[in-house]
């Protein structure tokens, strides 16, 4: 989604709601290597398989899997860095 102001964009994400630790979020400062934050995004995907709830576990590894090819299409790091947010978009009943 683009939003065209920072606000915008705050008040989406505080309106998303997901089960357990499915949203994940990260965070990379402009001074990161980016082969740095790919190693860490595979270290991630390696500990999240021992995430018990086969649902939550799916749900965390697509959003790592989202990241990772997001950091292998940018060249640098942004000056102001980077904040992601990816997973699954569950409605709460």
């Amino acid at each position: 989604m683009n939003f065209s102001d920072p606000i915008s964009q705050i008040n989406h994400l505080n309106s998303i709601r997901a089960y357990g630790t499915s949203l994940v979020s990260f965070y990379i400062t402009s001074s990161s290597d980016i082969s740095i934050v790919n190693s860490r995004l595979t270290k991630e995907m390696s500990d999240s398989s021992n995430i018990k709830d086969k649902s939550v576990r799916k749900d965390v590894q697509s959003a790592l899997r989202s990241m990772q090819h997001y950091f292998k299409s940018l060249k640098q790091i942004p000056d102001n860095g980077v904040a992601i947010f990816s997973g699954a978009n569950q409605s709460l009943v």
